[in-house]
């Protein structure tokens, strides 16, 4: 979603939704271990021009995995994930 936050100059607020991805852990000798996002999960960016160039995105806040058989149960927190969107 890309909003606009500022008329002059233009400034954007662009989210990238990251709910619908997995995390899997290989573990030697078991199966892997797939695990979903708990709650919400989103990248966001602090733009002055869309497309992005190379700007840099930040987690709007940690996200918590869980096993899907076992929702209750937080497997593991990704705190910080920056990246870098757009650009060479």
């Amino acid at each position: 979603m890309l909003t606009q936050t500022q008329q002059f100059p233009p400034r954007y607020e662009h989210r990238l939704d990251l709910s619908i991805c997995t995390l899997t852990i290989e573990r030697p000798g078991n199966d892997p271990l797939v695990l979903t996002p708990k709650g919400e999960a989103a990248l966001i960016g602090r733009l002055a021009q869309f497309p992005p160039r190379g700007d840099l995105y930040q987690l709007k806040a940690p996200v918590e995995f869980v096993d899907p058989a076992k929702p209750d149960d937080i497997a593991a927190v990704l705190q910080k994930f920056p990246a870098k969107v757009g650009g060479l």
